[in-house]
């Protein structure tokens, strides 16, 4: 059995597989963004843009902190004012204000920002200071208006000049079914990232992704439900629509009903889609040492704080 990658992607999105295929996103609006000062992650960039044919113009290498938590400062001075002096710069944007005074992009030939691993990865928690002047003693506990972040998150708004950073903002986006690809970003950057443990790991996505989208994805879906009760029920009646919509076109399906995940050892061989619930620790299948997911595989945990 074949699954195209558009398949996969839909999936993951618990999403209709009979859907077309989402328009390809042009290589000549994405930005590659590298830590300088890692020469792993310079070569990584540039492993990246040859595999996806973005001009080399278009990367863009900072000189960052080598960790993976900054402060808010940090993320000012270092990646995000030099960041979008280089759009100014490159001419990638034009910026005007809006009917608030608020300075935003107005026009973009950028429509993505992809981070390579060595950029930082949290903005610092830094709870937010009392009005000048006042004489209340600070809280015991932090203040809910903290301005800790997702670096990822907060370059999604790079060319805005006023962006509130206590608590969430709405995405605009939230709920809609416009494809990203072609969908009006109202001056928000698609922000994402080629990281993971190692930077081996990071290439190995990188050309394991290409590999199959040239061949496409085979292998056997497996789901696991939880049916721990309502507060699960949800949950599982999405993975439960993945078995109905996998039946309709033909796509390999074992599904687990049990309370329990799949037990130890089980053979759990060809994964190419894998939909389960949470657990502390890896167990089941994942204990085997002889496992492995096929190449492309697509695997998802629905989960909170584990």
């Amino acid at each position: 059995m074949k699954i195209p990658l558009s398949t996969a992607a839909l999936l993951l999105a618990i999403s209709l597989i009979t859907r077309a295929a989402p328009p390809a996103i042009s290589p000549d609006s994405v930005v590659v963004l590298y830590n300088s000062a890692q020469e792993s992650s310079r070569s990584l960039a540039l492993h990246y843009a040859k595999g996806r044919k973005i001009p080399l113009e278009h990367l863009v290498g900072l000189d960052l902190p080598e960790t993976e938590i900054i402060t808010r400062d940090q993320f000012n001075t270092a990646l995000r004012i030099p960041l979008a002096r280089t759009f100014n710069d490159k001419k990638w944007w034009t910026l005007k204000r809006n009917d608030s005074g608020v300075l935003q992009p107005d026009t973009s030939k950028i429509r993505v920002l992809v981070c390579m691993h060595g950029v930082p990865l949290k903005i610092k928690r830094v709870p937010v200071p009392p009005p000048e002047g006042s004489t209340t003693p600070p809280p015991k506990k932090p203040s809910i208006k903290q301005d800790e972040a997702s670096v990822d998150s907060d370059l999604a708004l790079l060319g805005f000049s006023e962006v509130t950073i206590e608590g969430p903002l709405t995405n605009p986006h939230f709920k809609s079914e416009t494809n990203l690809a072609d969908a009006p970003l109202h001056g928000m950057l698609l922000v994402g990232r080629i990281d993971g443990p190692t930077v081996a790991t990071c290439k190995r996505m990188i050309d394991d992704a290409l590999a199959t989208e040239a061949e496409g994805l085979w292998g056997m879906c497996y789901l696991d439900l939880a049916r721990k009760g309502s507060n699960y029920q949800l949950g599982d009646d999405w993975i439960e629509e993945i078995a109905l919509q996998n039946g309709e076109v033909g796509i390999p399906t074992v599904i687990d009903r049990n309370r329990d995940t799949f037990v130890t050892n089980y053979p759990m061989n060809q994964t190419a889609l894998y939909f389960g619930w949470y657990v502390t620790h890896p167990n089941g299948p994942f204990l085997n040492p002889a496992f492995s997911f096929n190449k492309g595989a697509v695997a998802v945990h629905l989960h909170s704080f584990s």
